[in-house]
């Protein structure tokens, strides 16, 4: 293999690995927004319930914020791993709000 091969090869390979991460990336925060929106509509009819469906309730939001700070922690790790250091812009579209009582 003549080194122009080699570096079209090896060129080529890093487009697919630059792909992958952004792809993951994506899913990611995929995921996290799905989970954040998913804690908002419960936390809108938490209210609106009581007794047994409101602690029913407030155990799947719990399991959906545990949840959606475990893929907040996962897209700040894949970020890290490609060398972004700044997290604001996670914090501004991702954030996670507290817990409901």
């Amino acid at each position: 293999m003549n080194a122009r091969a080699r570096d079209q090869a090896l060129s080529s390979i890093e487009s697919e690995i630059r792909a992958e991460m952004a792809a993951s990336l994506g899913r990611v925060g995929s995921r996290l927004k799905t989970l954040l929106s998913a804690m908002a509509e419960l936390a809108a009819s938490i209210p609106l319930l009581s007794g047994v469906s409101h602690q029913q309730a407030l155990i799947r939001y719990r399991k959906l914020r545990d949840e959606a700070r475990l893929y907040r922690w996962y897209l700040i790790v894949q970020r890290e791993a490609i060398g972004l250091r700044n997290h604001a812009e996670v914090d501004r579209f991702y954030p996670i709000p507290s817990n409901l009582s």
